[in-house]
């Protein structure tokens, strides 16, 4: 029983954050088109949101293996997930910005940002089944 109830929470936050990248995605097709590709730092194009894919799970995978070793202090595990986003995000803009092969790989041709499209769903669900299975043996130990 209390498998499913930590099953369920993280499915659902896995849902929303389905529906944001979904949602993202149209308005950098929106952005794209009217500003085309000049970006300071990292285009937007379907490699970038694999990348961004990856940060949600290093934030689910922080916040809820956090989160359920007591499931009731919910400051502390918020802090530290976004922090580890925002320093793997800092980490994807500084190498993309400071390295050519980075940005070649991260900005290259349609294959190449697909490889990295596919790299970050399949890193994504193994995060993600990973962060279920020790969210529920702490949400276990806990109860």
């Amino acid at each position: 029983m209390s498998k499913d109830i930590v099953k369920g929470k993280i499915i659902a936050i896995l849902i929303l954050e389905a529906f944001h990248i979904i949602v993202a995605f149209f308005f950098g097709i929106i952005h794209n088109m009217i500003y085309g590709q000049m970006n300071f730092f990292l285009d937007i194009n379907i490699a970038f949101f694999g990348l961004i894919l990856i940060l949600f799970a290093v934030f689910n995978l922080v916040f809820f293996t956090l989160y359920y070793k007591s499931g009731y202090y919910y400051g502390k595990p918020v802090i530290y997930a976004i922090a580890a986003a925002m320093v793997y995000g800092f980490l994807i803009e500084f190498v993309g910005f400071k390295y050519q092969w980075a940005r070649d790989i991260i900005e290259g041709d349609f294959s190449t940002q697909l490889i990295v499209l596919v790299i970050g769903v399949v890193v994504t669900v193994v995060m993600s089944l990973f962060t279920i299975k020790r969210s529920i043996h702490n949400y276990v130990s806990v109860s």
